[in-house]
């Protein structure tokens, strides 16, 4: 396969690193890439690129677990991304250049510290993606080596291509590789594998998909079961923890000072890292910023001693408690996720009796602290619950921890 080698073995894995010049190893996708004068090294050369090596995947993330595992950046995601889209399109006939480009850029426009300052600089990744990659001078050029259209490659990282390839991209309301990617890796390093994933946490929903009219499909419905059930418990313990919005609220409220006083811009911040965004709060982040950086501030383990009166306009909710986690569209695990069961395209929300038991078991524990991915409220999930008991015929008296006993669910 060109520029990358997928190794099926150890054995394999250990010849094709001896046999290449310049190999760059991504074991989570059992992929070696031959670097010299391949895709992957020219798209690494831009600044817009490189700077993702100075940018934390996790944000402030890890602080919530003190993970010493925790050293994934935006650049790494991104390599991961880029070659199992390239490996996918390659083995199903997916337009293959189209997809390293996303698969290596969609991150380009993400801010220094992450997801956690993002929101007080109002920053969206995806909307500020065509003008990051605008200030590229090599960009054209590279675009026209590899026969990539610049509109193609905005919507693909938009989730708006038709393209099927840009649905591992960014595929809205769903799963893709991006997200798989994210949740697989984030799970490692912070520690938190379910029994099931233990020795073995690649958990690969895309080895089995298929292309039914214009649209990819996986055929494997546990793996897509258990991987967008991992995705919900990293949503639940880490991405959206009370902890964890809490001192995203003062990162965030400290970036939008940095912006408001013209520290710096939206468009300065694209070509700083992590390094330098910190350097410039605790020397122009005023007091927040030194709580910010102290040792029983944000950079410790345990949860930030805040009231919600500090926090308001940052949270962007109304609550009981502080730090309370609302729901919102974009934690959807992925309920429209398509799967294909006899010769029927449905979506996760409609075949799986696991989801069912899943929604009950978070309804019974139902308050202000709990998440329920994919519905609005209250009444809507009993709805949901009640129509998925009476489809798969469950007993509604039978112990919630049997049917949450993922063994037992694999040996029925």
């Amino acid at each position: 396969m060109k520029d990358i080698r997928y190794c099926k073995s150890q054995s394999e894995w250990s010849r094709v690193s001896n046999d290449l010049d310049y190999p760059v190893h991504i074991p989570i996708n059992a992929i070696i890439i031959d670097w010299q004068g391949s895709i992957y090294e020219d798209l690494s050369k831009l600044p817009i690129v490189s700077r993702l090596e100075e940018v934390h995947q996790l944000g402030l993330a890890d602080q919530c677990v003190g993970s010493i595992n925790a050293y994934g950046t935006r650049y790494s995601h991104s390599l991961i991304c880029a070659t199992k889209i390239d490996y996918l399109s390659q083995k199903h006939g997916f337009g293959r250049n189209l997809g390293v480009f996303a698969g290596i850029l969609h991150d380009v426009a993400t801010p220094p510290r992450s997801d956690s300052s993002a929101v007080g600089l109002c920053i969206s990744d995806e909307g500020w993606f065509g003008y990051v990659i605008d200030q590229c001078p090599r960009m054209k050029e590279l675009l026209d080596k590899y026969s990539v259209s610049r509109a193609e490659l905005i919507n693909a990282v938009r989730g708006k291509s038709k393209d099927p390839i840009t649905q591992l991209v960014n595929r809205p309301g769903s799963l893709d590789v991006d997200r798989w990617s994210y949740t697989i890796c984030d799970a490692q390093t912070l520690g938190v594998f379910p029994g099931r994933f233990a020795g073995n946490y690649v958990n690969d929903p895309f080895k089995n998909i298929a292309l039914y009219d214009g649209e990819i499909v996986f055929l494997d419905l546990d793996s897509v079961a258990n991987c967008l059930e991992l995705r919900v418990n990293m949503f639940e313990k880490f991405y959206k923890s009370p902890e964890l919005r809490a001192k995203e609220a003062f990162s965030g409220k400290v970036a939008k000072e940095l912006l408001d006083r013209g520290v710096i811009t939206r468009e300065s911040i694209f070509k700083i890292g992590d390094i330098d965004f910190d350097k410039l709060v605790r020397e122009y982040g005023g007091e927040l910023g030194k709580r910010l950086y102290s040792l029983d501030g944000f950079d410790s383990y345990g949860p930030v001693n805040a009231s919600e009166k500090e926090l308001e306009n940052f949270l962007g909710q109304i609550t009981d408690h502080p730090f309370v986690v609302k729901r919102h569209k974009a934690f959807d695990a992925g309920i429209e996720t398509p799967v294909m069961i006899d010769g029927t395209i449905k979506t996760y929300k409609e075949w799986n009796y696991r989801h069912a038991i899943q929604l009950k078991h978070r309804m019974s524990e139902w308050s202000h602290n709990t998440h329920v991915y994919g519905y609005e409220n209250d009444s809507v999930l009993k709805d949901a619950v009640d129509k998925a008991l009476r489809e798969f015929g469950i007993d509604l008296s039978a112990r919630l921890e049997y049917f949450m006993d993922w063994e037992h669910l694999d040996s029925d």
